[in-house]
């Protein structure tokens, strides 16, 4: 074979290699982009399905959010009344395509101070395109959690038992809204927080008991004879304040008298005993002159720690939260110095400044009469003042009270 015929030869042999190898490559490239095609297609699926049970999720947890919420809401109620409430809360909250296996539990715990409520939801979402990897669903768990905090409380309820009281059914509306109230302290009947509750009823007096007055008469913090006290010193302003009583220095001490009424019960200091306080609602009787200074004044002193009430925690303490429940039906109308209105007034405003700048949360409720602008001036702030127009709005006015007072906060 010739030198040009070899190389023709060759360069054939060549040629049909390179066609052969063509024909391979091309087969390549269709497999490379078969495979990545459907690597692209999972990559997109996998990304709608994750969005639709991301979805889901979010809609689960605003669900389960309102199912605990419902039950922290129900202070009072069993456990079972409580899983039955959040699992309606949950329902009528949660409507979503494609989630199914719902199954949602409360469960409740308390830890010293603290009470928990837990609302956990187990759900399955379906998949568009999982089932082409074997994957048809997805399983979803969210938990929902509310605590409060068994602050410990210490709650003197200022309470009108003037004569006025005993018109248009307001006395039985304040004895039932004041237990209410005391009773949604308790958890399972027990005070666990071991937070405590003074009561000071009052007219233009206040009477305290035998082992009060004692007490005051043997450490000399007291003037004159009896079981009720008027005003204190008004040149000192001692009667708008909570300032100790000082031995020997007749300006500071409190005076005492007989008691005008009969039916003036006595002040019960700061006690964690809340049964026994509920029982002593049930005593109040109206009767006398309306002075509020004289309640305010006293509700600071069972709030502080000096005598004769020193069962209170220091003013500042944060040991415990203070507040004043000031409930009142009518007009001041007569005082140890005047039967001026206009005055006394004034000096219950000064009573209500210096119990705010101690610290004390003050409520305010007005039933009927009353000087509507001086009691919302001596609130905390103008939503702590309730104005009611008929005795029966005591019950829901103690408790948006107490629904104030028990903050409420949502972690996840």
């Amino acid at each position: 074979m010739t030198t040009l015929a070899r190389r023709t030869h060759r360069f054939a042999g060549f040629r049909r290699r390179l066609g052969e190898s063509c024909r391979d490559q091309s087969g390549n490239v269709i497999m490379i982009f078969a495979l990545s095609v459907f690597v692209i297609f999972g990559f997109v699926g996998a990304a709608i399905d994750f969005s639709r049970v991301d979805y889901a999720r979010r809609r689960l947890q605003d669900a389960a959010d309102s199912a605990v919420l419902r039950a922290m809401a129900l202070k009072s109620a069993t456990d079972e009344s409580r899983g039955v409430a959040a699992d309606k809360a949950f329902a009528e909250n949660f409507g979503h395509p494609g989630v199914y296996d719902l199954n949602g539990a409360l469960k409740r715990e308390v830890n010293e101070n603290i009470i928990s409520q837990t609302y956990t939801v187990h759900a399955t979402v379906s998949s568009y395109f999982g089932a082409f990897f074997g994957k048809d669903s997805y399983p979803v768990t969210v938990v929902s959690q509310a605590k409060t905090s068994l602050d410990v409380f210490e709650i003197a309820f200022v309470l009108d038992t003037t004569g006025s009281m005993a018109e248009a059914n307001k006395m039985p509306n304040l004895k039932s809204s004041v237990d209410s109230a005391m009773a949604g302290l308790l958890q399972n009947g027990k005070n666990l927080s071991g937070s405590k509750i003074a009561v000071v009823p009052f007219n233009t007096q206040v009477r305290l008991s035998d082992a009060t007055v004692t007490t005051m008469s043997s450490q000399g913090l007291s003037s004159g004879w009896g079981n009720c006290v008027h005003d204190r010193d008004l040149a000192t302003s001692h009667d708008v304040s909570a300032s100790a009583a000082q031995k020997g220095k007749a300006q500071t001490l409190y005076p005492l008298e007989t008691c005008d009424e009969a039916s003036l019960k006595p002040v019960q200091g700061l006690s964690d005993n809340i049964s026994s306080a509920r029982n002593f609602i049930k005593t109040l009787q109206p009767g006398g002159y309306t002075n509020v200074t004289m309640g305010v004044q006293w509700g600071m002193e069972v709030l502080s720690p000096n005598q004769p009430f020193s069962d209170a925690t220091e003013f500042g303490s944060t040991k415990a939260r203070k507040f004043m429940i000031v409930v009142t039906d009518g007009d001041n109308t007569k005082s140890f110095t005047s039967w001026s209105a206009s005055v006394i007034d004034k000096r219950t405003a000064l009573a209500c400044e210096n119990a705010k700048a101690k610290g004390i949360t003050v409520y305010t409720v007005k039933i009927i009469q009353g000087n509507s602008n001086m009691l919302r001036k001596c609130a905390s702030a103008p939503e702590y003042f309730y104005d009611l127009t008929s005795a029966n709005q005591l019950n829901a006015a103690m408790s948006g009270i107490f629904k104030s007072i028990n903050k409420t906060r949502l972690s996840m």
